[in-house]
């Protein structure tokens, strides 16, 4: 299933908004309980992954909350996702001149590995042992 870019906003809003409404708890992946320096080491596996230098806890509880509500594992949307960041984080690049960007596959597996350690109640069954993205 892919998300088209303009409805992914509202589904996040609407994820947010229901997860203020809802009192049973467990496998909620709007509200990530995930500390800013929590995300900073996981914000590790992309830099160290990718050579991308994004490390702003505010930019990555945002995109790993959309990784887990859009459902990262899927590969499409991993795919998808990882483009993305992969686009917005090119300025921060600290690979060797001339090396290219980095690989959307390698931005895929790096930020479904974020995710299963952020919100691994929000991964379906099956989808953790079935692994990253793989192509």
């Amino acid at each position: 299933m892919r998300i088209h870019r303009r409805v992914a906003p509202l589904l996040l809003l609407l994820a947010i908004v229901s997860a203020g409404c809802d009192d049973a708890g467990g496998g909620d992946a709007a509200a990530i309980e995930i500390s800013d320096e929590q995300l900073i080491v996981q914000a590790g596996t992309w830099i160290n992954s990718l050579g991308l230098m994004q490390n702003d806890p505010g930019v990555w509880r945002e995109r790993i909350e959309r990784a887990c509500i859009e459902g990262v594992w899927d590969p499409d949307i991993a795919m998808q996702l990882a483009e993305e960041f992969v686009e917005e984080d090119l300025t921060t690049s600290v690979r060797a001149p001339g090396s290219g960007p980095p690989s959307v596959v390698d931005g895929a597996r790096a930020l479904w590995t974020m995710a299963v350690n952020a919100c691994r109640d929000a991964f379906p069954s099956g989808a953790i042992e079935d692994g990253p993205p793989s192509s």
